[in-house]
């Protein structure tokens, strides 16, 4: 039997900083497929949808980024569509310019600039430990993963002090609100990004362990997923990313040039969201879902989903196997994953963009 803890509850959070992305593209999209739905139920767009993609058109890189790449001929439901999938994937697009670091504030003419890596991310500390861990053994383990991680959940004036996911959701909503038509729009993109980011259960947990993920040696534990190693060569992070995706793209590759890899997403995801938004009880799940207003009870969700699911009995076990060994993680810890894990995956991560997208449509009437 294996015992699990949560350490010092939903404000005890880690901040992990990682290379992985959020949701791949195609659950980003998905999640704004599915907004897009509630917003505009008919074959034009709403005035709701007009506005954001009005705003959207300020960005300082607009046609850098998005204008240049879409498609010809397209109607204006599909313009609309396209650019709001667009800029939901527009803060992990800016990622791939290693030439230009972030700045703030950032600079148009470099792309890089307008990167923020720890706005993708609000992980609480997991701590797994052996049945028969005594509890004073316990809440030093818990000591230890508390120190150094970044506790706030205020919404802070000034964009460099913006440390998590949540802090990102509640600047941009001040500064979609009273910025300048150029700073809307970038706070659209980001809010589009995040609030789909919130729903992935690894970006609201991290692991830690006596021996493998000791919080001594690794401060963020097992970097939401990102420290875990999988057969086919991806981590545990990268595996969730892509769980909306009913078939993910076995050439998946960060590196890419964007655009290839986006169109591919994009065609997929057009694909798959006529049958999930048919799914009448993923749908009712979606709109019950929408009730719950606070980002900060998302996150809370999320967290006991990778509790439950993502560190799942046969990971757990396996983690503690190699507590066991005594052998630290310098690259990690490889684990097997079931049909039936990698298949109750794919689910949450449907459920999840669901919820993310009826909740999206809603937190967007509200700008």
């Amino acid at each position: 039997m294996i015992r699990s803890l949560l350490v010092a509850g939903f404000l005890g959070v880690a901040l992990v900083a990682s290379p992985c992305l959020a949701w791949h593209e195609v659950g980003h999209m998905l999640t704004v497929l599915v907004a897009y739905k509630q917003l505009s139920p008919g074959d034009a767009p709403s005035e709701t949808v007009k506005k954001l993609v009005a705003i959207l058109k300020h960005h300082p890189r607009y046609q850098d980024d998005f204008a240049i790449s879409m498609p010809a001929g397209l109607t204006e439901d599909g313009e609309a569509r396209w650019l709001l999938c667009r800029a939901s994937v527009w803060p992990d697009q800016i990622r791939n310019d290693r030439q230009n670091g972030p700045s703030y504030p950032p600079q148009p003419a470099k792309r890089g600039s307008y990167h923020r890596g720890i706005w993708h991310y609000f992980d609480t500390p997991l701590v797994i430990v052996a049945e028969g861990t005594s509890d004073d053994q316990i809440h030093a383990l818990e000591k230890k993963a508390r120190a150094g991680q970044d506790l706030l959940t205020d919404a802070p004036t000034e964009e460099e002090k913006v440390m998590n996911v949540l802090q990102a959701i509640a600047f941009n909503q001040e500064r979609f609100a009273h910025g300048k038509p150029e700073e809307q729009s970038v706070a659209l993109c980001w809010l589009l990004h995040t609030l789909g980011d919130i729903h992935q259960p690894l970006h609201a947990a991290a692991a830690f362990s006596a021996v493998v993920f000791d919080p001594v040696g690794h401060q963020h534990g097992d970097g939401g997923g990102n420290l875990i190693r999988l057969a086919d060569k991806r981590n545990l992070h990268a595996f969730w990313d892509a769980a909306p995706d009913a078939n993910p793209d076995p050439s998946y590759d960060p590196s890419e040039p964007f655009d290839l890899r986006y169109n591919r997403a994009y065609t997929r995801a057009l694909k798959q969201i006529d049958p999930l938004l048919a799914d009448a009880e993923l749908n009712a799940q979606g709109k019950r879902a929408a009730q719950e207003k606070d980002p900060k009870q998302w996150t809370r969700e999320s967290f006991g989903l990778a509790q439950e699911n993502v560190y799942a009995v046969e990971v757990r076990k396996q983690l503690l196997a190699a507590d066991q060994s005594r052998k630290h993680a310098a690259r990690g810890v490889f684990v097997r994953l079931s049909d039936a894990y990698r298949d109750r995956a794919h689910e949450i991560g449907k459920l999840q963009t669901v919820r993310g997208g009826y909740r999206s449509a809603e937190f967007l009437k509200g700008l």
